[in-house]
């Protein structure tokens, strides 16, 4: 947008929520290097956002930076990849609902921006070296399901984790 609110000729159009500022994006209040209160921005946005359908490029030009940018963006600041990030994000958000609800793992993988279950238990397994119905029933003190049956379908098996149950 351009002064007046009008749009400038040849602006990309984006968000209009989006607000720079909003995501801390102001090297005056953090004291940091302008590279590094970028990255932040970009993850309390990823952080806000993971739900969607985000990629590189997307944010790329949301924030106003080339994708390229971007990545050794994180690259430097945070040692990590985007996608790396992104998806630390997304699986960390997933355990959350595990823990915490009885939604079906398509349900769970679709709430954090993963199309496909079957990739989002395949990411979950990579990360966490177990499943995320093992997952689910080891943080709720459940005892192993017999295969081929769900805790899922009898939703009176399913326990409220108690305050002690360790959490990764």
């Amino acid at each position: 947008m351009g002064i007046n609110g009008r749009r400038s000729r040849g602006a990309v159009s984006t968000d209009s929520r989006f607000d720079p500022l909003r995501w801390g994006f102001s090297v005056a209040t953090t004291g940091k290097s302008c590279k590094c209160a970028l990255f932040e921005s970009v993850c309390a946005y990823l952080e806000q956002n993971y739900h969607q359908d985000i990629t590189r490029d997307s944010v790329a030009c949301l924030f106003r930076v080339n994708p390229s940018h971007l990545s050794r963006l994180f690259g430097t600041c945070g040692q990590i990849r985007f996608v790396d990030y992104l998806t630390k994000v997304r699986l960390n958000q997933g355990k959350y609902l595990l823990r915490t609800q009885r939604f079906k793992l398509e349900d769970i993988a679709s709430r954090v921006g993963i199309c496909d279950a079957a990739y989002f238990c395949k990411l979950f397994k990579k990360a966490m070296q177990t499943t995320p119905t093992e997952y689910r029933a080891r943080v709720l003190q459940l005892p192993p399901s017999p295969k081929g049956e769900s805790y899922l379908r009898d939703p009176s098996i399913v326990q409220k984790p108690s305050i002690n149950a360790s959490i990764e």
